[in-house]
């Protein structure tokens, strides 16, 4: 199954991504405070790939939770529906979006050491495994 994936959860944000498929041309993305629906219609997001590296091979679109109604203290749902000539799919998922919670998170202070790699001509962490950057 090819579903969506989610990269962040914020209050205010939430930042998702889906494989690139050949022969589609969007999704219709949907969204749901409950597993089984109902299913209200989110955004339509074009089937291409993004620029950035990181995400390479992978859709990535974004909404506001809070524009929908959503809250960051229960888990939400999205399901996707791939649409080909027009013609929407059949829905794959639901993805469960779970709540962002700190009260385990803790501050720590860290001190990184960095030496410059001359054949990449920048800096990267002194840990890094520098045959990686070859």
């Amino acid at each position: 199954m090819n579903v969506a994936e989610t990269i962040y959860r914020l209050s205010e944000f939430i930042q998702m991504t889906i494989k690139v498929r050949p022969n589609v041309d969007s999704f219709n993305v949907y969204q749901s405070n409950n597993i089984g629906g109902p299913w209200v219609f989110l955004l339509n997001v074009i089937n291409l790939s993004s620029t950035e590296n990181r995400f390479k091979g992978r859709t990535v679109f974004q909404f506001n939770p809070q524009t929908i109604g959503w809250s960051n203290d229960v888990s939400n749902y999205i399901a996707i529906n791939p649409v080909v000539g027009g013609v929407e799919g059949l829905q794959e998922g639901p993805v469960t979006i779970y709540p962002l919670h700190f009260e385990h998170a803790k501050s720590v202070d860290r001190t990184s050491l960095f030496i410059y790699d001359e054949p990449s001509k920048r800096y990267v962490p002194a840990t890094t495994n520098m045959a990686a950057f070859q």
